[in-house]
């Protein structure tokens, strides 16, 4: 049998396990925080092109309507499935759509809380560290699948620790529901985004590992094998059925995806809001237009929560030298969590784009995991910087949630406003020219085209200069992000030679008038 983890069987020896009241307790708290944590703020570009899906009036509609708008929109098959349920029964708007998140952030909370109830203050730290967690919180406030991936992974990660580490006072895994468990959630994470399917390729390697290094953790009677051998026939249909929508669905997915070019700097960037780092540190906007010296500015704010992660590090490499690993559970680790980085980051770097912090979304739990196994002993030492630095990490992850809720810095695209103002310019009947994203337009009822057509705005997608140096002047010129929807330069040379001037600053967009002219804005 697989030995306990050292620190993972000294920091969760509880005697008593949470009460029903308590996980109940737990959960209603979770669904709160996770409410908070979402805004009414604009969509952005890709929360769009969701609920342009969800928002179709019946389910062949909203086939079309993927179809037409490609990209990882029809890649996400349950999610947008789940959407659009959700959208029918609650409606619309920004809030009760991104309140989509909240049943699979508090699914993840009850991983913790079931499958760990006998080691109470594990799964209660655990469930603490999630909910004040700048990346979840980032990530709560779209409407987008990472949460649902993040809560699938919870469970099988949980579960492989049970299974991986037993603890004395836990009851035994069940066949039957054990796997059914595991199989529900590899297929919620494999049907949820592409993405997840390398995930969910990783958990299952892991566990067949874990399986032969401890084959007798499972008992199989004479009563569940028909049971265990019929769920096994239904797993490998479903995830063929998973496995032949993404097959036919590649191409129209291909046609739909921006490329940005690979860097080496992306990795300390994932480390950066993974661990916590947000919500201190300069906007998405800022960092945009120069990373390094919005970051340098932060420094004073970065530096205690970095320093308390740098100790919390030294802690576990102190305990990882004093305690004898058993390096066939490293393995598992690799198998589970390591190699479906590298496998996401050598597909990114093949096809010429850039992996981003919420690919490794459902590497989040491990963190969670680990981290609280770690405070807990570090509650337990005799040194003041050992316990203090076990309090000072959800305090400070808290504090830079909170900068991502409510500093202005980190608010979104303003794509209502912007959308207002353009809807407003054609009804007094001006031309309009658009270099932002036409799917979040759309959302906000403005009549937008890709195609310069009278009465509607012309959504000009990175034009080059041959392209629009002739064409006459529009009335409005709406602008946001540059470096994405005119990285040729030409709509801003464009705006130079015909005498544009900026009239309206909205967060991520500009509003240019010809000559000044006066625009009348609802």
């Amino acid at each position: 049998m697989i030995q306990d983890s050292p620190s993972t069987a000294q920091a969760t020896d509880d005697s008593q396990a949470l009460s029903p009241i308590v996980i109940l307790l737990v959960c209603v708290v979770s669904a709160i925080v996770a409410g908070f944590a979402m805004t009414t703020q604009s969509y952005w570009i890709d929360e769009a092109l969701s609920v342009i899906v969800a928002s179709a009036k019946t389910p062949t509609q909203a086939w079309h309507t993927a179809h037409v708008v490609g990209g990882s929109v029809i890649q996400m098959p349950f999610y947008e499935v789940y959407l659009y349920g959700w959208h029918k029964f609650f409606g619309s708007g920004e809030w009760i759509m991104r309140a989509s998140n909240i049943p699979w952030f508090v699914l993840g909370q009850l991983a913790f809380l079931l499958l760990f109830r006998h080691q109470a203050k594990f799964a209660l730290t655990a469930c603490l560290l999630a909910a004040v967690s700048p990346f979840l919180w980032l990530y709560l406030d779209e409407t987008r699948p990472y949460i649902m991936l993040y809560a699938a992974s919870c469970w099988l990660l949980a579960i492989l620790i049970r299974f991986l580490y037993p603890h004395k006072e836990s009851p035994p895994l069940y066949p039957f529901w054990w796997l059914a468990t595991l199989a529900v959630s590899v297929l919620v994470l494999c049907s949820s985004s592409l993405i997840g399917v390398i995930w969910g390729g990783g958990f299952i390697g892991a566990i067949l590992l874990a399986l032969l290094l401890a084959p007798q953790r499972i008992r199989v009677t004479g009563g569940t094998r028909v049971q265990l051998l019929l769920g096994g026939v239904l797993f490998v249909l479903s995830s063929l059925i998973v496995a032949f929508y993404y097959w036919r669905t590649w191409g129209v997915a291909a046609h739909g995806y921006h490329t940005s070019p690979f860097s080496w700097l992306v990795i300390p960037f994932w480390a950066y809001e993974i661990l916590g780092f947000s919500g201190f540190g300069p906007g998405e906007l800022q960092m945009r237009v120069s990373p390094f010296h919005p970051l340098l500015q932060s420094l004073p704010l970065l530096i205690p929560l970095a320093a308390i992660l740098s100790l919390l590090g030294w802690f576990a490499l102190r305990q990882f030298i004093q305690k004898r690993p058993d390096y066939r559970v490293l393995g598992v680790w690799f198998v589970a969590l390591a190699l479906p980085i590298l496998t996401i980051a050598v597909a990114f770097l093949w096809l010429g784009n850039r992996p981003l912090p919420r690919h490794f979304i459902p590497l989040m739990p491990a963190v969670i995991l680990g981290l609280s196994s770690l405070l807990i002993l570090a509650v337990t030492q005799k040194s003041i910087v050992w316990r203090a630095t076990a309090v000072l990490l959800p305090i400070l992850w808290l504090a830079s949630s909170l900068n991502l809720r409510l500093a202005p810095r980190h608010a979104k695209e303003d794509y209502r406003r912007a959308s207002q103002i353009a809807a407003a310019a054609l009804k007094q009947k001006k031309e309009v020219w658009w270099l932002a994203d036409a799917a979040a337009a759309y959302v906000y009822s403005t009549p937008v085209t890709l195609t310069n057509t009278p009465g509607f705005v012309w959504a000009l997608q990175a034009p080059s200069w041959e392209f629009i140096r002739y064409k006459f002047p529009p009335n409005v010129i709406i602008m946001s992000k540059p470096d994405i929807y005119d990285p040729h330069g030409a709509a801003v040379r464009y705006i130079k030679e015909n005498q544009f001037s900026p009239i309206i600053e909205l967060h991520a967009f500009t509003v240019f008038s010809r000559h000044n002219e006066p625009l009348e804005t609802p």
